[in-house]
């Protein structure tokens, strides 16, 4: 039996990780947090001593989430006269409470559209209203003390989405102390029935990697050529691997970084991880030290639907094409903690689950009774098909309540046992 897991932030939040809302909470604070020389946002929760001059590219940076917060507020809310009564406020697809995955997408739109990266004229009006605002214009203002010119909407909007990312892969980059054992994922792992099991996870922490590792079940993530400190990214390890476990991080993870390649590589191939966590003093094959590239801040994919035209680039389009080609020889799917949220997965999804009589995919979420109205459209409108005939199987609790072979025969299609 050949099967696949797709995870999404519920298979990480029952061990501690941050849950989206409590990510976009710390974001909008912009407390603890500087700018570092490299360019990058680092935690710093040091009281600042009063004749040292405030940073102030963070609290910039607040400010401005803080008028993007209200513009995105006015869409997703729209119709819902009282905002302290939720009741019915997610029966109409689409209108939530604003994230960091909503900031990041508007910054980047506006951003990418200013530098002509996507072209996007229907963001304009919105650019030249944040241009005239009275509190944007404050905060592109220099202050005295500082050295460089006014800023430009464009560089703070950047900026914007380099501080959101660095504050996610901060927050998701921790090692827990102890790696509980999550049911069915483990359990699955160590299942001798299954010949092969690919676990595509949309999470950027390392949670599955450190439930693995604690159960002793081995695996291969594609990050095998070794060069010096660094361990790159080789795509036909994933192929060609006797592991009876893959992972596919299919967003990017915190611990990915793009190396300055020593020979000549592919594109996709400059991606790796350092060894022993020190990616700024990573040396290369030949005892050099490892530059980093452009990009100063982990590999990860952000924002609502810039994640789709990013799913054609360098990993991601490596990761997307083997999420692809995998899925035609996958027997059964298990979906765990994912909502349905992003859309080009959702396609691939239904595309695999409608392609033969025999496919199954198995749903364990807490809200998963509730799918029909919390996930994206194709799958909202065909959740109570699917469930009616058999073609998903809701399991209305967390990934840590799952039982694997509960779960095995329900994919089974077998009727389930007497117990009497």
């Amino acid at each position: 039996m050949r099967i696949g897991f797709v995870c999404g932030a519920g298979t990480s939040i029952p061990v501690g990780m941050s849950s989206t809302s409590g990510l976009t909470e710390t974001i909008l604070a912009g407390r603890d947090f500087n700018r570092h020389t490299s360019g990058v946002y680092c935690f710093d929760n040091r009281k600042i001593e009063t004749h040292e001059l405030p940073e102030k590219d963070v609290p910039r940076i607040a400010t401005l989430l803080a008028v993007l917060k209200n513009e995105i507020d006015q869409y997703y809310h729209c119709g819902k006269h009282d905002l302290e009564d939720s009741s019915g406020f997610y029966e109409m697809f689409g209108r939530h409470e604003t994230n960091y995955e909503d900031l990041y997408y508007c910054a980047r739109q506006l951003s990418d559209s200013d530098h002509f990266e996507y072209e996007n004229p229907t963001v304009m009006a919105l650019f030249k209203k944040l241009n005239s605002m009275s509190t944007v214009k404050a905060i592109l203002r220099r202050e005295p003390w500082e050295i460089h010119e006014n800023w430009r909407l464009t560089t703070l909007l950047s900026e914007t989405c380099n501080y959101i990312r660095d504050v996610v892969a901060h927050e998701l980059c921790r090692t827990l102390d102890q790696v509980p054992v999550v049911s069915p994922l483990i359990t699955a792992a160590c299942d001798d029935e299954i010949s092969l099991m690919d676990v595509y996870t949309l999470n950027h922490d390392m949670v599955i990697e450190q439930l693995l590792a604690s159960s002793g079940v081995p695996h291969c993530d594609g990050f095998t050529d070794l060069r010096g400190d660094v361990m790159h990214w080789n795509p036909d390890s994933l192929p060609n691997s006797n592991a009876r476990v893959r992972l596919f991080k299919l967003h990017g993870s915190v611990n990915w970084f793009s190396f300055s390649p020593s020979i000549p590589m592919w594109g996709s191939q400059c991606t790796g991880i350092a060894l022993n966590g020190d990616i700024y003093h990573a040396k290369n094959e030949r005892g050099e030290r490892h530059p980093l590239e452009v990009v100063k801040g982990p590999l990860m994919l952000m924002g609502t639907f810039n994640k789709i035209i990013e799913y054609n680039y360098g990993i991601f389009a490596d990761l997307q094409l083997m999420f692809h080609q995998n899925l035609r020889e996958t027997d059964s799917l298990v979906v765990c903690g994912y909502s349905f949220g992003d859309k080009a997965v959702n396609t691939r999804l239904l595309d695999w689950l409608h392609s033969s009589g025999l496919r199954r995919m198995a749903v364990i979420d807490p809200s998963a009774d509730s799918m029909n109205r919390i996930a994206r459209g194709a799958v909202r409108r065909q959740w109570d098909c699917l469930v009616a005939t058999g073609k998903i199987i809701p399991f209305n609790l967390g990934i840590e309540s799952a039982d694997w072979h509960t779960v095995k025969h329900a994919l089974s299609g077998k009727p389930a046992p007497d117990v009497r």
